[in-house]
């Protein structure tokens, strides 16, 4: 395979499969989401994925700008402001945490193997993100899920590289979610 790197040739492509096919893929089991923004994929857990607890990890904190699934129609949200309604939207729901702190610290801190799941959504860099698949690793349990969004090598290439060197680390499989523009990345840990 002329001009393909070993990290390539792992990855093996869901085509036409979406990140809401991917919650289907997620083991029972407490998890956590990474990045929450709006709060919109966060429902779609809950209502597909049925963790017995979904972590909603942000930092909430000053404005952020995003697209859609696919990368269009950008908003910018006042990311205090979205805690809030956040917070209002899943009080008094047991089987929801939302957590203000940065995402790898508090995948740092959580116990070895506690998680089942977690799915990285948040600022996109290269260091950020190989920070947190380090500290997924070690949260989230033998055979659970290691998944993210924004797959794409041309506008997000420091998920890419940080996501293709901890799968040839670790000798991991990565099944690629291309049903959306932007797609999502599966690991089983």
């Amino acid at each position: 395979m002329t001009g393909v790197t070993q990290s390539e040739q792992m990855e093996r492509r869901e085509a036409r499969r979406t990140r809401l096919d991917l919650l289907q893929r997620l083991p029972p089991g407490p998890g956590a989401e990474l990045g929450v923004f709006r709060g919109d994929f966060s429902q779609s857990i809950l209502e597909v994925a049925r963790p017995s607890k979904l972590y909603l990890v942000d930092l909430f904190a000053g404005e952020q700008c995003s697209g859609d699934v696919n990368g269009s129609r950008f908003e910018t949200v006042d990311m205090a402001g979205m805690e809030a309604v956040i917070r209002r939207r899943y009080a008094g729901r047991a089987d929801v945490e939302v957590v203000k702190g940065v995402s790898w610290d508090w995948l740092r801190r959580q116990s070895a193997g506690s998680l089942a799941w977690v799915y990285i959504d948040t600022d996109h860099s290269y260091m950020t993100t190989v920070m947190e698949l380090r500290w997924a690793a070690h949260a989230v349990a033998r055979g659970g899920v290691i998944a993210g969004h924004d797959y794409h090598n041309e506008l997000f290439p420091g998920v890419v590289r940080a996501v293709r060197e901890f799968a040839a680390q670790r000798r991991l499989h990565v099944e690629v979610y291309d049903g959306d523009r932007l797609a999502s990345y599966v690991m089983v840990a």
